[in-house]
């Protein structure tokens, strides 16, 4: 779950990061140095990166936390039959 937090953690530094740079650019105008594009496009796709890490950790251990309770799903329903006419 540590690590969770970590990734969380960087995403939003990069995010934070990227804003600045998008605010300093845009006050000092377009006479002074240009915005570092390749700089912010690779600070958004670690981002995106990172996201989908993230997602992909809190699947699994839904996943984990879900698969004692499918033996229970199985002992319980195995008594009915067919399918409930209530449902559509």
């Amino acid at each position: 779950m540590q690590n969770l937090h970590l990734s969380n953690y960087r995403v939003g530094t990069i995010i934070a990061q990227s804003t600045q740079k998008l605010m300093d650019s845009r006050s000092r105008g377009a006479h002074e140095k240009q915005l570092e594009t390749g700089e912010l496009l690779t600070a958004q796709i670690d981002t995106i990166a990172l996201l989908g890490h993230t997602t992909y950790e809190l699947s699994l251990r839904k996943r984990e936390a879900i698969k004692p309770n499918l033996n229970l799903n199985k002992e319980y329903g195995a008594g009915r039959s067919g399918t409930d006419p209530f449902l559509f």
